[in-house]
C-alpha cells in the first residue's frame, strides 16, 4: 500500500498491513512443525524487498511468538522499545535470555533500547531510565520518546496533507526527529561494519594480465 502517510514529505512510505489470520497461521506452523519453512519464506521476502527499499521496519507484537522469532532471526537488526517501568525492564531480561539460546540459528543484531512514553515529571520514570542506561548491554538510545498527547494523536490519519511539524509540533517533533537521526546513524555504522571491505586495486606487475589470461 502506498500513500499511507498524511505527511506531505513522506510519500516514499509504503505499508504491508498485518492480519488477525496470522494467529491461525502460527497455530498451523506449530502443529505441523513448519518452523524452518516459515523462516525460509520470510528470508526470501526480506531478500526481495531489500533490493527495493532503503529501510524495512518490521513491527512485531510484544512476546515471543513463532512468527516474531522468525522475523528476529532473519532481520539484520532489531531495536527494543520499552517503557521505563519494572514490568518492561523484566521483559527486556527475558528477551535477552531468549536471544542467547541457540546462537547457531542466528539472530538480528541489537541496535539498542528505546525508552518509550517517558514522563520527565515522574521520578520513577527518570530513575528507571537511568537504571536502563547504566546497563551497557541495553545500549540505550540517548533520545527517549516522551509521553505527549501529540504523539498519541499521530495515529489518527487525516484526509488532508500536512507538514511534519504540523503533525508533530514542538517538543514532540524535535524528539522524534532526534531519535530518527540517532537510529539512522546506528544503522549506518553497523551496516558499514558488516559490509565486506572493498578490495583495493592490485599493483601493476609486468606480465600480470598475460598470466591471468
Amino acid at each position: 500500500m502506498r500513500n499511507v502517510s498524511d505527511v506531505d514529505d513522506a510519500r516514499s512510505l509504503y505499508l504491508l498491513p498485518s492480519d488477525m489470520q496470522l494467529t491461525l497461521l502460527e497455530r498451523e506452523v506449530s502443529k505441523e512443525s513448519l518452523h524452518a519453512r516459515l523462516r525460509t519464506v520470510i528470508g526470501g521476502l526480506l531478500a526481495a524487498v531489500r533490493k527495493v527499499f532503503d529501510v524495512v521496519l518490521i513491527d512485531c507484537p510484544p512476546g515471543l511468538s513463532v512468527l516474531t522469532e522468525c522475523w528476529l532471526r532473519e532481520a539484520d537488526f532489531h531495536v527494543s522499545p520499552t517503557k521505563a517501568d519494572y514490568v518492561s525492564v523484566c521483559g527486556l531480561e527475558v528477551f535477552r535470555r531468549f536471544k542467547s539460546l541457540n546462537p547457531e540459528m542466528g539472530f538480528a543484531e541489537n541496535l539498542g533500547v528505546i525508552v518509550n512514553m517517558k514522563d520527565d515529571r515522574s521520578a520513577s520514570d527518570v530513575e528507571y531510565h537511568r537504571w536502563l542506561e547504566a546497563n551497557a548491554e541495553n545500549n540505550c538510545f540517548k533520545q527517549a520518546v516522551p509521553r505527549m498527547s501529540a504523539l498519541q494523536d499521530a495515529a489518527n490519519f487525516q484526509t488532508f496533507n500536512r507538514s511534519y511539524m504540523a503533525k508533530y509540533p514542538g517538543a514532540a517533533g524535535a524528539a522524534i526527529r532526534a531519535l530518527t537521526d540517532e537510529l539512522l546513524g546506528r544503522l549506518e555504522t553497523s551496516s558499514s561494519r558488516k559490509s565486506p571491505p572493498t578490495p583495493s586495486a592490485p599493483a601493476e606487475v609486468p606480465g600480470a594480465m598475460e598470466a591471468m589470461a
